[in-house]
């Protein structure tokens, strides 16, 4: 599991960002094909992010909020941003097992 100290669940929050990729593609009817050309990368890479089989990158975040106009997205502080920014926070204060020091070391 994937939890961070402050009991936010970066796999949840990878989770939700995918949805919300997903939604608002369907929404604006477009196919990840179509997407996929809009935003130049690959159909199978926006697959991946909303299945959460990818690490979400900041530009991709950036170009999603100007791609769907998500509100705040002239300020760099829209939607897919915002989750982006809970998912590094999450990130970095991952949990980790117990056994992982030894094992480093």
């Amino acid at each position: 599991m994937s939890s961070s100290q402050d009991g936010t669940d970066l796999d949840a929050l990878r989770d939700h960002f995918g949805r919300e990729m997903c939604r608002l593609r369907q929404r604006a009817g477009l196919s990840r094909n179509q997407l996929a050309a809009a935003l130049g990368c690959t159909p199978q890479w926006l697959y991946k992010l909303e299945k959460t089989d990818k690490t979400v990158p900041e530009q991709m975040a950036f170009d999603l909020d100007t791609y769907f106009k998500t509100e705040g997205w002239e300020s760099d502080d829209g939607l897919f941003h915002r989750i982006y920014g809970a998912i590094r926070r999450a990130g970095q204060h991952r949990v980790v097992r117990p056994s992982f020091e030894s094992f480093v070391q």
